[in-house]
């Protein structure tokens, strides 16, 4: 069976940062028009698809969990970090990288961005310039990735209890943001933040079933 084509809508055509503020937007209930926006006609919408690949908002135009509760993390760093790590989950991420071969957004090469692009069907041109865009989202995401990264946020948080057995909700509450993101993403830290004992999962985090009993 072939492999289904990605929808060439939802390559990015926007920074990253106003794809994330598209969505934050509309948790807060604020106004995602043009007007409301200042921007050109067709930008809102290609702000929405920018959320819409990263699973920041629905097919309804609705935000959803994940983008609600990235919102409440408020430090950019910090949303940064939560994106790269769950990157394999968003549409984006599970297609480029099932296209690449690989499992991590750390293993993904930043030069196979334009054969993924050109695979929607694009002409060359338009696909390279979505391609040069992708790789400037991956740069982003790379840099605050928790594994690479020396973001105080999510170090802070590793280097103050030695992760393992316990459930995220001994460690940070059943309700907080750091629990949530985690197990959205299926993921829990592994016990030595920064050295995965696989080498089969290069994300530093191990997957889980479920959260607190």
């Amino acid at each position: 069976m072939s492999r289904k084509r990605f929808p060439s809508r939802l390559i990015p055509q926007v920074l990253l940062e106003n794809a994330l503020d598209y969505a934050f937007r509309l948790v807060r209930d604020k106004p995602v028009s043009q007007a409301a926006l200042g921007v050109g006609p067709h930008e809102p919408s290609y702000r929405r698809r920018g959320a819409e690949t990263l699973g920041l908002v629905d097919d309804d135009g609705r935000p959803t969990q994940r983008a609600r509760i990235l919102e409440n993390l408020k430090r950019t760093e910090g949303r940064l970090a939560s994106l790269a790590l769950g990157f394999h989950r968003t549409p984006l991420g599970t297609a480029w990288l099932s296209a690449a071969g690989k499992a991590s957004i750390l293993k993904l090469p930043p030069e196979s961005a334009l054969k993924f692009v050109r695979a929607t069907g694009l002409k060359r041109s338009t696909a390279e310039r979505r391609a040069d865009g992708l790789k400037r989202w991956l740069s982003q995401l790379l840099v605050h990735h928790p594994v690479l990264s020396q973001n105080s946020a999510w170090l802070d948080v590793h280097r103050s209890v030695r992760f393992g057995s316990r459930p995220l909700c001994s460690l940070f509450g059943r309700d907080s943001t750091i629990s949530r993101l985690l197990l959205i993403d299926g993921l829990k830290p592994r016990s030595s933040f920064g050295t995965p004992r696989d080498a089969g999962n290069d994300t530093g985090f191990t997957p889980v079933e479920r959260g607190c009993e």
